[in-house]
């Protein structure tokens, strides 16, 4: 995991398999500097050197953790969006933020490291109706 200066404090990356070609789930913790508003939500993007499966899931866990979060994936963007993650204003804490998906395969070759998620966190604009990235 890559952390941007002013952005994410910090972030742990742990697969539940580190073995070649085995279904996998990772669960991501991030650190946010800036609070989620209600309503808000994670853009996560996958690595390419993982394969995605028909059936990806998400879940949050988090102080403020909304209980139907909307998630949606897009497979060629590499990209799962969990809108309405949280149900009322998630500020930065030493708990932080856990992400947990499921329903990928590990690189063919154990050779290759899996560890290049993207993760941001977004707050939604009241008038719009449209995100915005904050982390």
């Amino acid at each position: 995991m890559t952390n941007t200066p002013s952005a994410i404090k910090n972030a742990t990356f742990s697969p539940n398999t580190t073995g070649a070609a085995q279904y996998a789930s990772y669960t991501i913790v991030i650190y946010p500097s800036h609070s989620i508003q209600s309503g808000g939500g994670l853009l996560i993007v996958y690595p390419a050197q993982i394969v995605a499966l028909a059936n990806i899931t998400a879940s949050v866990s988090a102080a403020s953790a909304s209980s139907n979060p909307l998630v949606s994936v897009d497979q060629s963007a590499r990209r799962v969006i969990i809108s309405n993650a949280f149900s009322k204003v998630q500020v930065p804490d030493s708990q932080g933020i856990s992400i947990k998906l499921t329903g990928f395969v590990n690189p063919l070759y154990n050779t290759i490291k899996v560890n290049s998620f993207i993760v941001m966190t977004m707050n939604i604009d009241p008038v719009l109706g449209s995100f915005y990235f904050i982390d």
